[in-house]
């Protein structure tokens, strides 16, 4: 969630592993020319990189969070994240909360000492740390509370705590120090916050908020926790980096990487924005546009835009902006939802239009179905567009603020020390094929023949399909990928293809063996959809 100052903000991932020979530092000099990115070597000095697997799951708890089942999931994912710090101290694990209107990323930190552990929402909007203390109650939301007398480290400030957010929620309490600890990096004296009282803030499935943007958008003037982390040497780089797959609830859907990054993550070049503002992790945009098919209508050009883990929409614009937008749309307001929706019945989503963000002369395009959320059944459903207006207050000029229905299909960096914002798209987020004007049985068939036996792949056989009958998209799980520390092109089949056969791997006599499943006794000549994932 973006703060506001009260002073005059795919497929599946592939595993390969790579071989460090000579030839890899060439390939890897290669794709650095391409992205842009910091000179990191993971190998030289691991121990300042971290990797944080992030874990998507729908939140068992709902409003009964001092249920029986509640209390045990709580106590289940703490036991385990602590015992992955005590052992690794390399790891942690966030989970990804599906809230009504779209995604919260909410990590597992730990504050004081012995750690008593908070579910927090690592936010790009805002730069301070805070958590609630015993006097905020149901107020704060979340299900842990912050005890200052079970800390031995614990030093309180005599500085109060105001923090304003840009949908009306705000957090008072007081600063103090203790140590905190993320994925296994302890900071000691670590400035943060405790809430003693919230507005708007109840009924969140979140304990507190970690900002993540630059030291001047701190309101006690501290250094962020990850910058923090930087100064003491513990991040080669003030650098960070998010990543996410469309997979179904309770698998892994990513990581946060702090002070590195991972090419395997994305395809192609990373397009890199400086930041206009040292603050927020801000930019400016070079248009954002609405097409159907060849005709194209621009909305806006040279605007501020900001990218903000906090907003669980797909973006946010100046009202008289998205006004043009949801008229084009033929939208309306759902005052029950608080959102507006289209009608998705007599005519399919992909009949919308796609809307284009260019940023550095680069479009990254938004589908229909990427700004959509369906509520309901295939017999009873809602189409909901995550798009809405609202003019910031305490900003120069008018700002388009993305949120993470945006930001969920691309790989975000964060680069603090050159004061840039970096996406890319994610390797997860595949091309897509018109899959409703015609059948995929109509799309080629797809033939690897190996020893002069021909193994067919049928379109069905390499499409996944997100959604249900009435909203759907067809992704195509190939991915071109130059594959370092190789000596020739190399191509990769995966469990799709795998899936289709048996496979026998014979060390004795080196070699591999396919033939044909016996549960593909019938070629495959329909899809098999998957659950609707947003």
């Amino acid at each position: 969630m973006r703060s506001t100052r009260t002073t005059t903000r795919s497929t599946s991932t592939t595993t390969r592993s790579t071989r460090t020979t000579k030839r890899s530092s060439t390939a890897t000099t290669t794709i650095n020319n391409c992205i842009g990115l910091p000179d990191i070597s993971e190998n030289s000095d691991n121990n300042k990189l971290k990797r944080i697997p992030i874990h998507k799951r729908k939140h068992r708890c709902g409003k009964n969070v001092n249920s029986d089942e509640c209390q045990h999931w709580h106590s289940t994912i703490i036991q385990r994240a602590l015992k992955k710090h005590s052992v690794t101290r390399k790891t942690a694990n966030l989970t990804l909360i599906d809230d009504l209107f779209g995604q919260y990323w909410v990590g597992l930190v730990t504050v004081g000492t012995p750690g008593q552990p908070f579910y927090v929402l690592p936010d790009i909007g805002s730069a301070d740390f805070w958590i609630p203390g015993p006097a905020c109650g149901n107020l704060c939301g979340g299900t842990h509370v912050f005890n200052p007398n079970a800390s031995s480290t614990y030093v309180p400030w005599d500085k109060d705590f105001f923090l304003s957010y840009i949908n009306g929620a705000s957090v008072n309490g007081t600063f103090a120090n203790d140590t905190v600890d993320i994925g296994g990096i302890s900071i000691s004296h670590q400035p943060f916050a405790i809430v003693n009282s919230a507005i708007g803030v109840a009924g969140v499935e979140f304990d507190g908020i970690l900002g993540m943007a630059y030291p001047a958008a701190a309101e006690g003037g501290e250094n962020p926790v990850i910058y923090a982390m930087y100064l003491a040497g513990k991040l080669k780089l003030p650098i960070f980096t998010f990543w996410f797959q469309p997979v179904p609830t309770g698998s892994d859907t990513g990581e946060l990487i702090l002070g590195s990054y991972d090419t395997t993550k994305f395809v192609g070049c990373v397009t890199y924005v400086p930041g206009n503002i040292q603050r927020h992790w801000q930019f400016i945009a070079d248009s954002i546009s609405l097409s159907v098919g060849s005709n194209t209508t621009t909305i806006a050009t040279s605007f501020s835009a900001a990218l903000d883990s906090g907003t669980s929409l797909a973006f946010i614009g100046p009202v008289a902006y998205v006004n043009n937008i949801l008229e084009m749309l033929e939208a309306v307001f759902d005052p029950t939802m608080g959102l507006y929706a289209i009608d998705c019945h007599t005519k399919p989503l992909t009949t919308f239009p796609n809307i284009t963000l260019t940023i550095s002369g680069v479009p990254f395009l938004l589908t229909a179905p990427m700004y959509t959320l369906v509520f309901g059944n295939s017999s009873s459903y809602t189409c909901y567009i995550l798009i809405q207006g609202l003019d910031v207050p305490d900003e120069d000029t008018d700002i388009w603020i993305f949120g993470t229905f945006f930001m969920n299909r691309f790989y975000n960096i964060y680069d603090m020390q050159k004061n840039r914002i970096g996406l890319a798209r994610s390797s997860l987020y595949s091309y897509a094929v018109d899959c409703h004007t015609k059948p995929l049985t109509t799309f080629p068939n797809i033939t690897l023949t190996i020893s002069g036996v021909p193994f067919l792949l049928t379109a069905p056989m390499y499409t996944l399909i997100f959604g249900n009958s009435s909203s759907y998209t067809c992704y195509i799980l190939i991915q071109g990928l130059d594959v370092p520390d190789e000596d020739t092109d190399i191509w990769i089949f995966g469990t799709f293809f795998m899936n289709r056969f048996y496979t026998i791997f014979d060390m004795q006599k080196n070699r591999i063996g396919l033939a044909r499943s016996s549960l593909y006794s019938v070629i495959q000549t329909e899809p098999i959809p998957f659950s609707a994932i947003q």
